[in-house]
């Protein structure tokens, strides 16, 4: 199990204190006024009762967006051999490009998933290896803001990548979840109130995964040494078990509303399980393939969009198939080659990139491009205007 887990950290190794201070790049622009384009279709959740077995999931409805989203985009070059974060641009989700900001001095290069986009912030790693905050960059005014509270020394050097190797960010922006190098899950309010701490038995940190649930009351996360998949309620301090002894070899994905949650078998089958009834559906990986990468749901829940990868000898992805998986058969169509699935932007819009060059990241429909929107090689989400 753990052979899989390191080959994977291999592979996102692809090279490349509260107080804030404002950066001394230009102000840019506001964002404009834009109609939300998310999908609105909402789809009734399930009023089935679990088994005591599995703990129900936190229920909303699947989110039809904010008003104003915005997909980032960082421009991801090397420069003498070494990766270099240039600046994050921001696309309407019509790909239209509305304003460029520099990416911050601080943040560590490197890492992939050192930076995420969450309310109307984007978070990242800054500092150093050995001695790691989260921070966030406003993306109205390019302001940082260091959290303190998170700062974290590199106690585990030679297994893990930074003094922080796992962290999550809510969606609203307003919590943040991080794993030190002792193996410690720590989660707090972004201005560092409402401290919890827990502690996991695992040694290898890298091997946690963290996610908040929709409505961040929850943190869902697994650790390699006890393979068990578990909901943490930060309202009560408590904890329940979802799943027990499942060997998660990657991250796990929940459906916006936290109805349903993605997870890899032992065979890199897709499994997608209704947190509600318990039930699930197999997407089975294709012989021909290494791994599933690049899950996604649609606003609506109805459909989860995937890629096929063939990993390389010296542990580089080639993404080949890309596909469309309904949520409740697990059948899926193919629509197209080449391409690395990124976001649903709409119940019918797909953000995907070019799989071989790494970057051209366009909108497509139904295997159709509509769009080309970037150069740039790194999605980092999707933001609100304040």
């Amino acid at each position: 199990m753990k052979k899989i887990l390191i080959s994977l950290t291999a592979l996102l190794f692809l090279a490349g204190a509260g107080c804030s201070s404002v950066s001394n790049q230009p102000a840019p622009t506001a964002f404009p006024q834009q109609t939300n384009t998310k999908g609105s279709d909402q789809r009734p959740n399930d009023n089935v009762q679990q088994n005591t077995s599995t703990e129900q999931a936190n229920q909303t409805q699947p989110s039809a967006g904010a008003l104003n989203s915005y997909l980032v985009m960082e421009k991801y070059i090397y420069v003498s051999g070494h990766p270099q974060d240039e600046s994050f641009s921001f696309y309407t989700t019509d790909g239209q490009l509305i304003k460029t900001l520099s990416a911050p001095s601080d943040m560590i290069k490197g890492i992939v998933g050192n930076r995420l986009a969450a309310g109307d912030s984007i978070f990242y790693l800054g500092g150093t290896t050995l001695d790691t905050s989260i921070k966030k960059m406003s993306t109205t005014d390019g302001s940082i803001t260091a959290l303190d509270f998170t700062r974290s020394q590199n106690t585990n050097v030679g297994n893990v990548l930074s003094a922080i190797p796992t962290w999550a960010v809510s969606n609203d922006g307003q919590h943040v979840a991080w794993v030190d190098t002792t193996g410690k899950i720590r989660v707090a309010d972004s201005d560092g109130s409402h401290l919890l701490t827990l502690m996991t038995k695992e040694t290898n940190p890298d091997f946690i995964w963290l996610q908040f649930s929709p409505d961040a009351n929850s943190l869902y996360y697994w650790d390699g040494e006890s393979e068990n998949l578990m909901k943490w309620n930060l309202v009560n301090n408590t904890q329940t078990m979802v799943m027990a002894k499942v060997s998660l070899n990657r991250d796990f994905t929940l459906s916006p509303s936290g109805k349903y949650l993605v997870y890899y078998s032992d065979k890199g089958d897709a499994i997608i399980k209704n947190l509600l009834t318990g039930s699930q559906v197999t997407i089975p990986l294709d012989k021909n393939y290494d791994l599933f990468e690049g899950v996604s749901f649609s606003p609506d829940e109805r459909k989860i969009v995937l890629g096929e990868t063939v990993m390389g000898m010296d542990g580089s992805g080639q993404p080949n198939v890309m596909m469309v998986a309904d949520v409740d058969s697990g059948k899926t169509s193919a629509i197209g080659k080449n391409l690395s699935p990124l976001d649903f932007i709409s119940n019918s819009l797909i953000l995907v990139q070019d799989g071989v060059t790494g970057a051209n990241a366009s909108i497509q429909t139904n295997g159709q491009n509509l769009k080309k929107i970037s150069n740039d090689q790194y999605y980092v989400g999707s933001v609100a205007d304040e």
